[in-house]
C-alpha cells in the first residue's frame, strides 16, 4: 500500500523545507525517479525541444485546452531611429526655463563635493559614537533603542 519512492520523496521534501534550518541539504540524486516514464502534451510546452516519446496526448480538460490554443508568430523587432536627447516639444520648451534659473545660481560641483563629503563625516562620526556607547553596530541599533 506504501510505496517506498512515495515515502522516500516525502522524507526529502521535509528534509528541504528544514533546510533552512538545520543546513541538510537534499541531494538531487537521492530524489526517486518518476514512476510514469512520460509526461502528457501540456508539460511539452515547458522545454525548449521536447521529444514526442517523452509526451503522451492527454485526454482530459487541460489537453484539449492546451491543443486548442494557437499562438501568432512572435514580429520581429525593428528598431526605430532614435531622436537627440531633450530633443522633444516638452524639452525644447523647458530648456531656455531652466537655464536662466541655473544661472541665477552660484553653485558649483566643488561646494555640492564639500557638502556631500560633510554629511559623510556626519554619518561616519555618529555611527562610531554610537557603537562605543551601545557595543552594537548602527544596522541593530533601532533594535537596541526600541527595547
Amino acid at each position: 500500500m506504501l510505496n517506498e519512492a512515495c515515502l522516500k520523496l516525502a522524507a526529502l521534501h521535509r528534509q528541504a523545507v528544514d533546510d533552512l534550518k538545520n543546513g541538510w541539504k537534499v541531494d538531487i540524486e537521492d530524489i526517486p525517479r518518476s514512476l510514469i516514464p512520460y509526461k502528457p502534451d501540456w508539460h511539452a510546452a515547458e522545454v525548449e525541444s521536447p521529444r514526442p516519446t517523452d509526451y503522451y496526448e492527454s485526454d482530459r480538460a487541460l489537453g484539449h485546452l492546451y491543443r486548442s490554443i494557437q499562438l501568432d508568430d512572435i514580429p520581429t523587432y525593428v528598431p526605430q531611429q532614435l531622436e537627440k536627447p531633450l530633443s522633444d516639444l516638452i524639452s525644447a520648451t523647458l530648456r531656455p526655463l531652466v537655464k536662466r534659473q541655473l544661472e541665477h545660481r552660484e553653485v558649483s560641483m566643488n561646494s555640492i563635493y564639500s557638502a556631500y563629503l560633510d554629511k559623510l563625516i556626519y554619518v561616519a562620526r555618529v555611527a562610531y559614537i554610537a557603537f562605543e556607547y551601545y557595543q552594537t553596530p548602527v544596522t541593530s541599533l533601532s533594535t537596541t533603542l526600541s527595547t
